[in-house]
């Protein structure tokens, strides 16, 4: 099973707050006797900078990492994942491509930042915020689009728990759930589900495509021409 812990979730642990005696569970149990596999997302490096900081993103990142405990075997580290892959109703057939990734990822964008108006494209962002300092535009957008990767790299490589105690996306999750396949968990509930379910623990295909949409542009370009 697949089990990703976002930047919060790592950095709970490197600080040994609360959350840390349900993720030390989850990293010294059930992925070091190899019951789930451990992955963090590159979004990592770029999330909660402290202000001030004198060290480039990757060397505060790598050194999280390390507090975490999390340079162990099996534990995927700045993980990506493949080219996302939708099956279309429409054509029967599995589908790929850079403007479906960037519609997908606008998706989830869209579900995170709510109410907020925070553009998907920076420089649509920064041109209508031109009056407000630049570090304010740029920390709240990057924020938001951290947050968008974290879950859309997630979804990339078939997690099956996207681990968080961010308030903002554990409030949204009822959103997330027609379009996030898996679930969003807190660490407490994470350890909880996980002790509900015989072993061994579910795995997924590898590769194993959880998107569908009823119709691709291909098969609106086709529409188009039989008109």
């Amino acid at each position: 099973m697949e089990v990703t812990l976002d930047a919060n979730a790592v950095i709970a642990l490197a600080n040994d707050e609360p959350d840390a005696v349900y993720l030390k569970v989850l990293r010294d149990d059930y992925h070091q006797r190899g019951l789930i596999t451990l992955s963090v997302g590159r979004s990592t490096l770029l999330e909660r900078i402290p202000k001030g900081a004198t060290d480039p993103p990757h060397v505060i990142a790598e050194k999280r990492i390390a507090d975490a405990g999390l340079n162990i075997d099996r534990v995927a580290l700045y993980r990506s994942g493949p080219s996302l892959g939708v099956y279309c109703r429409g054509c029967n057939a599995y589908v790929y491509g850079v403007g479906l990734e960037r519609s997908y990822a606008q998706l989830i964008h869209d579900v995170i930042t709510g109410e907020k108006n925070i553009d998907f494209s920076y420089y649509q962002y920064r041109e209508r915020r031109k009056n407000d300092p630049v570090e304010v535009v740029q920390k709240r957008w990057h924020n938001q689009k951290n947050d968008t990767l974290g879950l859309f790299e997630h979804v990339k490589w078939g997690g099956d728990i996207f681990v968080t105690n961010d308030k903002g996306i554990l409030s949204k999750r009822d959103k997330f759930a027609s379009i996030v396949p898996g679930r969003i968990l807190t660490p407490k509930e994470t350890l909880e589900e996980l002790d509900k379910m015989t072993l061994p623990l579910p795995q997924n295909p590898a590769g194993q495509i959880r998107l569908e949409v009823q119709h691709c542009e291909i098969c609106r370009l086709k529409q188009q021409t039989a008109r």
